[in-house]
This record gives structure tokens, sequence and C-alpha cells, in this order.
């Protein structure tokens, strides 16, 4: 039996064959239907147009690689972008593969990152398909894994297992951390897509304050918290560094968290 009863979407970067070697043997251990994607590289993405005025920064480019190919068009915060630090080619990589998902006409489908540990599993109080299938009516996205201690310590105290994300206070937004692990049904992958593919140009838009995946990914209605922690980072286990370096502490203060949670 399969602790996840819907196709899986696992991103992962050609440079990391380690941690796909640690998710596979996950997926094997809990019967998981598995498909690994390929990782957007930043690197890779040849940008041919760029301004920035300090405050705002926009830059289009394209993509041609591992069979893919579209334009990229990026518009956020001046500050926030630093070429080669992942997080551009971690956005790209979830909206492409939920498009690929959503060609494949996949009416729910569960999306992940490579640094995802299951190891309280067998704890859980809920199943996935339970959760999926108790969700409220307007689901379209339901979030299940948070990296940041202090939204962890805000969902736990929630009499509600499923949070609105956007009914949430606006300083509360700011937490929403990860986008490690998640569920999508076909109306959510249509919801997003409609947001941020340009089908005509065949172009990616990535307009936000910050093109991260967490803020692009949210950034809809019908996305849901889970409030009852399932997963953690598994890169304290394997002594993986956080692909971003400025949350590695952060990343760690969210495993210690889940960890009390379940002894």
């Amino acid at each position: 039996m399969s602790i996840i009863e819907y196709p899986t979407y696992c991103i992962n970067l050609d440079s990391c064959p380690e941690r796909k070697k640690v998710m596979e043997n996950q997926f094997k251990k809990y019967n998981i239907n598995y498909t690994f994607c390929k990782a957007i590289d930043a690197n890779d993405i040849l940008f041919e147009y760029e301004k920035d005025n300090k405050i705002q920064l926009e830059k289009k480019g394209l993509y041609r690689k591992n069979g893919l190919y579209f334009k990229v068009h990026v518009k956020s915060k001046s500050m926030w972008w630093k070429k080669g630090n992942g997080w551009v080619g971690c956005a790209l990589s979830h909206l492409i593969y939920i498009m690929l998902a959503s060609q494949k006409n996949e009416d729910i489908i569960c999306m992940m990152e490579d640094d995802i540990s299951f190891e309280y599993c067998n704890k859980w109080e809920k199943s996935i398909k339970s959760i999926v299938e108790n969700a409220p009516k307007d689901w379209l996205m339901l979030k299940l894994h948070c990296s940041n201690l202090h939204c962890l310590e805000f969902l736990i105290k929630s009499k509600n297992p499923y949070i609105n994300i956007s009914k949430m206070q606006p300083n509360d937004k700011t937490l929403m951390w990860s986008s490690g692990f998640y569920i999508v049904n076909k109306k959510g992958m249509g919801a997003v897509l409609n947001k941020f593919y340009d089908k005509k140009n065949n172009c990616l838009n990535l307009f936000a304050d910050y093109a991260v995946s967490d803020k692009i990914l949210y950034n809809i209605q019908g996305v849901y918290y889970y409030s009852i922690p399932l997963v953690k980072n598994n890169n304290n286990e394997f002594d993986f560094k956080s692909t971003i370096e400025s949350n590695e502490e952060a990343e760690l203060q969210g495993i210690r968290f889940v960890d009390e949670y379940y002894k």
C-alpha cells in the first residue's frame, strides 16, 4: 500500500544525484508512484534582455534543454535576484512540470522537491488520501510542508486543520516557506497556468515581488495549509546543505520542530 495514492512528481537537479538516490529509496520503500523531473537550472536560461532600476528587475530569456523549450519573463524586486542561486530555476521547475502534468490530464498530483523525509509517515493521524478527501470543497492546492519554525508554531495552534492562505493576515503570509510537498488538483493546475503561463507566446511569466516558488504557487485562490506537520527536510539526516544558504539554520529549526512533535 502506498502512502501517497496520487502520481508523484519529484524535482531534482542533475547535479544532485545523492538527493535523487535518497528520494528514490523512500519512494520504493513506501510504494509511491513517482516520476523524477529534471529541475530547471537558472544558469541554462539564455537571457537576452535585462533592465534594472534598483527597485524592479526585469529579464527576458529562453530555455532550451532536456527536451523543453519555453520563454522566460521575470519581473521582481531588484534586490531579490541573484543569478545562479536557484530561486528562479526552482519556480520555473514547478510551473513547467505542473504544465506537463496538466497536459497528461492528471486529476490530482503530488509535487515535491528532493529534500523531503517521510520518516514519520507511520505516525500520521490521517492518510494523504483522507486529507484530500476531507479538504474544503473549493480547494485547488494543499500545502503539506513548511520549513519555517514560526509558521509551524502558528499552524499547530490552529483548531482548523485546513488554513486558507488567502484569508491569512498579511504578516502571516510572509511565513509561507517551502514548496517542498503539496497536492494540486486539475482545476488548481489550470489556475496556476492561467496566471503564469502565456500559451500564445509559450512564455512563463514570473511576475511577483519575489519570484520564488513559494510565492508564485500560492498566489491563487483555493490554497490551504494542512496545519498538522507531516514531513520535514532531510538535510540533517544526510548532511545535505540547503540549496539556499541563507535558509540553512531556519530549515534546521523547522526540522527540529517536526522531530519534537513526533517524539
